[in-house]
């Protein structure tokens, strides 16, 4: 996904409407070689991350743009990570399993 889309995405979007549009977040530690004056062993530690999880501790709509933010490394405990919206499987395959408060948060219900 191209950081114009990834953008596009995470400024339109909430996580109930990202969960019923089928988006999975990948996120990265961006842990790099320097701090400051100091050189650091870059982390980069990447995962895919629970959306309903997510939706469970902050709501249907919450913003995708705040998530960055509230992340942190559990490896090293960098605050700078990337945060990705990849499509996921088909609406199809997820019938049944939308949630009820991101069916009503995109007004749907």
């Amino acid at each position: 996904m191209s950081q114009e889309t990834r953008t596009l995405v995470e400024a339109s979007q909430t996580l109930g409407a990202a969960f019923l549009a089928g988006l999975r977040p990948h996120v990265r530690c961006l842990r790099g070689k320097r701090m400051g004056p100091v050189k650091v062993e870059p982390c980069g530690h990447a995962t895919e991350l629970d959306l309903e999880s997510l939706i469970w501790t902050r709501g249907a709509k919450y913003p995708c743009w705040r998530l960055t933010s509230r992340l942190k490394c559990p490896r090293c405990g960098g605050m700078a990570v990337e945060l990705a919206w990849l499509p996921g499987g088909s609406p199809a395959a997820r019938a049944g399993r939308d949630l009820h408060q991101c069916v009503v948060a995109s007004g749907r219900g």
